[in-house]
């Protein structure tokens, strides 16, 4: 059975693009940011207890510092760069994710979920078929996207769902964890061997 979202989609950055994704400017500016942030978040951990997450504000200043050197001709910015600048000092790093590893994130596709394009966009980078692909989600949005999709969605009750919201946007089992699903991974038609 043919995916009609797979025969339609189109990446929204095209592979003959040729857009500058990390330079010095971003880098620098994403380590300062970083750094400010840092120190702020430590002096309310200390001052207050509570901490919050500096990546939205980050990511605020990133879009509109570059968005504001295209506009006045100092540079031709690309959101890539602003991305570069949001995740300087590198989440992926400390989640332990390897260089080459294919990583799609919101920015580089035209919708988010319930639209599949995230999944869409993950599937032709990785050069599989959608029949072949889990998508694990917590979210009533993860799991219709994945269904469009055409991949077996598969539940955690992390998100703040029920089993029964999750199963009806159609998860094929709900689990209440990662652990869990790990220990379950045969239901799902993954084999040990």
């Amino acid at each position: 059975m043919k995916n009609p979202f797979l025969e339609n989609f189109r990446p929204y950055i095209p592979d003959t693009a040729n857009l500058r994704e990390l330079t010095f400017l971003p880098l620098v500016i994403g380590t300062l940011l970083g750094i400010v942030f840092g120190a702020s978040s430590l002096y309310l951990v200390l001052k207050t207890g509570l901490t919050v997450s500096a990546s939205i504000p980050v990511a605020v200043i990133a879009i509109t510092l570059f968005r504001l050197l295209s506009k006045v001709g100092l540079r031709d910015a690309t959101i890539l760069e602003a991305n570069v600048m949001q995740t300087a000092g590198s989440a992926l790093a400390k989640l332990g994710v390897p260089d080459g590893v294919p990583i799609v994130t919101r920015d580089m596709v035209a919708r988010a979920k319930p639209d599949p394009d995230l999944f869409l966009a993950a599937i032709d980078r990785l050069g599989v078929q959608a029949a072949d692909v889990f998508v694990v989600g917590d979210s009533v949005w993860d799991l219709l996207a994945a269904r469009r999709a055409q991949t077996l969605g598969i539940g955690l009750l992390s998100g703040g769902y029920g089993t029964e919201e999750l199963a009806s946007a159609g998860a094929y089992r709900v689990y209440d964890d990662p652990a869990m699903l790990l220990s379950h991974l045969d239901e799902v038609g993954v084999r040990g061997d």
